[in-house]
């Protein structure tokens, strides 16, 4: 681990799904500006021949770099490589391979903040510059965001949104990039066992299948009525009102009747006993 560095205590106020999330923003704001370079046609008699191919190659590399960090937003917020596959049309595996190296070196940076140069005294920073330096970066990209009307009249554009060290309890990034869901109250084995199917169903969605089909395919293979539902919950989106659609969803479909009987009478039965304690 290196030495402190003068933003550690600013850079522990912020997630690093925030961090990932300021650097992301950071590369855009450079995608942008050179791509607004390519705009104007009164400087075209200064630039040389091919110069503006070598400006729009840039802009494909900066490009690049931004997808790149975009990847590295979305594994720290939680999505899966099937998830990111199914936006890159390839599959989840391409995916991991290709990428996996820029979201191992964010998490290596976090270790080593920064190296030092030849001389042994220049800080070289090792995390990008708007997660080294945060505050700095809030500063720069909202004052970016403002001046060419992101949000209207939005001062903090950039900085408003984003997740905060304090803002909720955060699960930490498994190994293979993707958070565990949100499966509290689940062993670990069952909660990879319905990450991982939730991992297989998704691009199924993605690619138009029907909830009601995936429903069935549950259903045939033998997918319990929880398990079931865990696993619509994260299809859907796992936002709020979305545990409620999924029991709909799974309790909807004709394979399940007897499973649908047993459950109301369930509920029956639970009503029937809170009806009686109240009473007493």
């Amino acid at each position: 681990m290196s030495e402190p560095t003068p933003y550690d205590h600013d850079r522990s106020a912020y997630s690093r799904e925030g961090l990932a999330r300021l650097v992301l923003a950071d590369h855009a704001t450079e995608v942008a500006d050179s791509a607004a370079g390519l705009v104007g046609t009164r400087n075209d008699v200064d630039t040389g021949l091919a110069g503006r191919v070598s400006q729009a190659r840039q802009l494909i590399e900066l490009a690049e770099r931004t997808l790149n960090s975009a990847i590295v937003y979305e594994v720290e917020r939680g999505s899966s490589w099937a998830q990111v596959a199914a936006y890159l049309d390839i599959s989840a595996e391409e995916a991991r391979e290709r990428y996996t190296p820029a979201v191992q070196a964010w998490n290596t940076a976090f270790e080593e903040p920064y190296r030092l140069d030849e001389t042994g005294r220049k800080r070289i920073p090792q995390l990008p510059t708007a997660a080294y330096d945060p505050n700095w970066a809030c500063t720069q990209l909202d004052r970016w965001a403002f001046l060419r009307h992101v949000g209207i009249d939005d001062r903090q554009a950039v900085s408003a949104g984003l997740v905060m060290a304090d803002a909720a309890d955060e699960p930490v990034p498994a190994k293979d990039g993707s958070r565990a869901m949100a499966l509290a109250g689940l062993d670990a084995e069952r909660a990879i066992r319905l990450s991982a199917l939730t991992d297989e169903l998704r691009p199924l969605l993605a690619t138009g299948t029907e909830m009601s089909a995936i429903q069935s395919m549950l259903s045939a293979r033998g997918i319990g009525v929880m398990d079931s539902i865990v696993v619509t919950r994260e299809l859907l989106g796992a936002g709020p009102g979305d545990l409620g659609l999924a029991k709909t969803l799974v309790l909807a479909t004709p394979a399940r009747n007897g499973e649908r009987e047993q459950h109301h009478a369930l509920v029956d039965e639970l009503l029937v006993a809170l009806d009686e304690v109240d009473q007493a």
